[in-house]
């Protein structure tokens, strides 16, 4: 069975940034209005997490993420999400609210998706301190397979 779950996890995420890419930069806006760039995150892992205010299963994974933010400093790991695919703001905002994100949420676009292959969500990526891809994952994942991936 785990092979098979492996398997399946390889094959769906063929087509992102290939492990040990750099991540492209990000240069985007906050919900809150402020400007965020990857850049500026100063030697700690990051996770990326890429979500769509109408996809139902971020609405279970983001649960995931929340409680990843609350088990790890903002020294320790570096958290964002970024919404893709979304109509208005309100529609993000009402999300983030829906399922108490407590990390900063970009607003991203189509040059987002294109920069990191976007092609369904939720999308995962985990960086090291340096910005270097150390893994990624398409679809639901547990907080425990966060935990795991980002070690």
């Amino acid at each position: 069975m785990l092979i098979a779950i492996y398997g399946i996890t390889k094959w769906q995420s063929r087509n992102l940034i290939p492990i040990n890419d750099k991540a492209p930069n990000i240069e985007l806006q906050t919900l809150s209005k402020e400007s965020y760039s990857l850049n500026k995150i100063n030697s700690k892992k990051t996770i990326i997490y890429f979500f769509s205010p109408w996809c139902s299963v971020c609405k279970f994974s983001s649960h995931n993420i929340v409680a990843l933010r609350n088990s790890k400093t903002n020294k320790e790991m570096e958290i964002i999400a970024i919404a893709l695919s979304w109509k208005d703001i309100n529609e993000v905002k009402n999300f983030a609210i829906d399922h108490k994100l407590n990390v900063p949420i970009l607003l991203g676009n189509s040059s987002t998706s294109k920069d990191f292959k976007i092609e369904s969500f939720p999308t995962i990526y985990i960086l090291d301190e340096n910005k270097t891809i150390v893994d990624r994952v398409i679809g639901y994942t547990t907080e425990i397979g966060l935990r795991i991936r980002s070690l």
